[in-house]
């Protein structure tokens, strides 16, 4: 099942999603404060499984296969300068 949602992790554990089985959809990966990372794509066991973009506020970018909230398969990053890297994770 795809879904699409804002997953914002600052110092503090704050998200905005759907909830599914009364768990949330986001996850949290303290950081940076001023980091904000944004996912959109699949779920599975409230964790990112098969296909999803995240974004952060420092220009990094990765579009491609998730598992068990990891990269994991083929994708795609771009970085803040706009170099790309792709293939395998």
């Amino acid at each position: 099942m795809f879904k699409s949602f804002i997953e914002a992790t600052p110092l503090t554990d704050w998200w905005v999603g759907w909830p599914k089985d009364d768990m949330r959809s986001g996850g949290s990966n303290p950081g940076d404060i001023s980091m904000v990372e944004t996912y959109a794509g699949e779920w599975k066991n409230d964790k990112r499984s098969g296909y999803g973009v995240c974004e952060r506020t420092d220009g990094i970018k990765f579009e491609g296969e998730w598992f068990n909230n990891k990269k994991n398969g083929y994708g795609v990053t771009t970085f803040h300068d706009g170099s790309v890297e792709e293939g395998q994770i």
